[in-house]
């Protein structure tokens, strides 16, 4: 037997071929295509760049310490749960009804949601998850193409493609006002398409690679994945909308699938999309972020010993309800992670806590990737202490709303802000005022838009607080701040006012005990003065200033409150005073 080739692995093709008793094998080499072969590996380098990209989590503004180990998306993620829906009878199919069984009898995960839909639109609040869920999904795919994880049955060969709407907006606007899209309309939305993935792949240096990004299309092989379509101008969405039916017209795309924020989202605009809701975090959830969070710098910044005690110290802090509640959304929870590693614990005050997440909220206003902001907002945005009053005047003013019955929630209106903003102490400026809220729309934190979307107007239709803490701590601050008189006049007019208002004093006073560490000028005048010199109360509110007089003098303790006495400052008749009308109180 003759073997008349060499032997190399790029064989394609073997002919065995026997001529008077003799076999001939013949193996015909065949030379890969340079071009074909440039493009795999420009794919590679996509997937790579796309994966690195998705896995990036923004902890750098947070200043973590020495640590050289970069927390990444994967180290923590929290497989998200979606809400509870009902089932519409006579839409969906039998098969859809059997999902919905399952989804009320067992938590559904947005993967499992992501795995059944061909067409969806992943809704929920602020800081709750969704474009980290869009961005795990993309490193899924592009890790599992990479042959670093295995690639799940219900995606085939599908490549992501993940894309934030935001910067397709100077692209598309265009057709917002269009009723109608022309033939032409039609070609321009597809070239905004492709210039956008043609700039995408420069930046990852994967140019060679569209040509087989073009036959994925073709073949419907990419899930598509849209991000952020609240981030769109309410007066753009419409645009994003007939950008999408021209890339389904074009692509027989596997998936497609866009992130929302809940109260921007119009279901007028997006018939035909299914719709999941994520749900807020569980206590499992929580807790087995915590445990993620710090293993995975195990070895890497922290010994095995400082994990297991780190982790235990969070855990213990989040047997406290209000600490858990506070944690129920990604965001809030990684703020609260970002403040114990720095601190290496959560503070036992509750309102130190407190303190620490607006601070890191407001630190994450500082960051603007994607955003045009005016230079003069940009720097009030990062000025802290300007931040910190108009979040304060802010929460004063809901709490006020919410206390006299106007708002249930205790949201405010636009207009109500902007009116309040544009003040001298606050912004000085109606422009500014109106940029605020643009930004507050687009970079949720500390506070957040809700209502609204395509058929409302410009803004949100109120804002508010993520957490009713927050508004809480917040106006109690603003309630026991300025001079004494200010704080005087405040108290007394919020004790008229019944009970509704004493947990902001509260976590006001305590503020000014713990983290401002100012008791004996701040708090102890204003609770010398809550109860009279001589004789009793005359009215309900009076008593009700005596309670509050009490909280504090419990919040200082006997023994100090007995050396402040003998101070030049104090009160040598106070706590005997405090004693005697609190016991009348109770004895009522």
């Amino acid at each position: 037997m003759t073997d008349t080739t060499d032997r190399s692995n790029k064989i394609q093709v073997n002919d065995i071929h026997s001529e008077g008793g003799d076999v001939t094998l013949q193996k015909f080499v065949s030379n890969p295509d340079p071009n074909i072969e440039a493009a795999k590996r420009a794919r590679d380098r996509y997937l790579h760049r796309l994966a690195r990209a998705c896995n990036i989590l923004p902890l750098d503004v947070f200043e973590l310490g020495s640590h050289k180990h970069k927390m990444q998306l994967d180290d923590v993620y929290i497989d998200l749960h979606v809400m509870n829906r009902p089932v519409d009878e006579e839409s969906k199919q039998m098969e859809r009804h059997a999902f919905d069984d399952a989804r009320r009898a067992k938590a559904v995960t947005v993967h499992e949601v992501m795995a059944r839909e061909k067409h969806l639109v992943l809704l929920g609040e602020a800081g709750s998850g969704k474009s980290s869920a869009l961005a795990s999904l993309a490193l899924r795919l592009a890790s599992a193409h990479l042959g670093q994880t295995a690639l799940e049955p219900w995606h085939r060969n599908s490549i992501p493609l993940l894309i934030r709407l935001r910067d397709m907006a100077p692209y598309v606007r265009f057709a917002s006002a269009k009723d109608k899209l022309t033939k032409d309309d039609r070609q321009v939305l597809r070239q905004a398409f492709w210039t956008h993935l043609e700039r995408q792949l420069a930046d990852y240096e994967a140019a060679e690679y569209e040509v087989l990004l073009k036959d994925a299309l073709v073949g419907g092989d990419v899930v598509l994945l849209l991000d952020g379509l609240d981030e769109m101008a309410a007066n753009n969405r419409q645009a994003v909308r007939w950008f999408v039916d021209v890339l389904l017209e074009s692509y027989p795309f596997q998936q497609v699938i866009i992130s929302c924020r809940t109260r921007s989202f119009d279901n007028h605009l997006f018939e035909g999309f299914d719709q999941a809701t994520v749900a807020p975090l569980t206590e499992a959830q929580i807790r087995g972020f915590v445990t993620a969070w710090y293993e995975t710098q195990k070895g890497r910044g922290f010994s095995g010993a400082e994990v297991k005690e780190r982790i235990a110290d969070f855990q213990q802090a989040l047997n406290d309800p209000d600490m858990l509640k506070l944690a129920d959304t990604p965001i809030l929870l990684t703020q609260m992670a970002v403040a114990h590693q720095k601190d290496t614990t959560l503070p036992n005050q509750r309102v130190m806590l407190y303190d620490k997440v607006v601070d890191l909220l407001m630190q994450r206003w500082g960051l603007f990737r994607g955003l045009t902001i005016p230079g003069e907002l940009e720097e009030k945005l990062r000025d802290k202490r300007i931040m910190r009053l108009i979040l304060e005047r802010i929460a004063y003013m809901a709490h006020d709303r919410q206390a006299s019955g106007q708002s249930k929630e205790g949201d405010l209106t636009a207009k109500e802000l902007i009116e309040l903003l544009e003040t001298r102490q606050m912004l000085d400026s109606r422009h500014l005022a109106v940029e605020m809220l643009d930004f507050v729309d687009q970079r949720a934190a500390i506070l957040v838009g809700r209502g609204g979307g395509e058929r409302q107007s410009r803004f949100p239709q109120r804002y508010g607080f993520p957490h009713r803490t927050f508004q809480e701590y917040l106006a109690g601050c603003h309630l026991m701040s300025g001079g004494d008189r200010s704080r005087l006049r405040k108290v007394r007019q919020r004790a008229a006012e019944g009970n509704f208002w004493q947990m902001a004093l509260e976590l006001g006073s305590e503020e000014i005990y713990h983290v401002k560490r100012s008791f004996e000028s701040l708090l102890l005048p204003l609770a010398y003065e809550l109860v009279p010199e001589s004789g009793f109360p005359s009215s309900e509110a009076g008593w009700r200033a005596v309670l509050w007089s009490g909280l504090m003098a419990r919040l200082v303790g006997t023994a100090e409150l007995a050396r402040q006495a003998e101070g030049e400052d104090g009160d040598p008749t106070y706590l005997d005073r405090l004693r005697h009308q609190l016991s009348a109180l109770m004895a009522q």
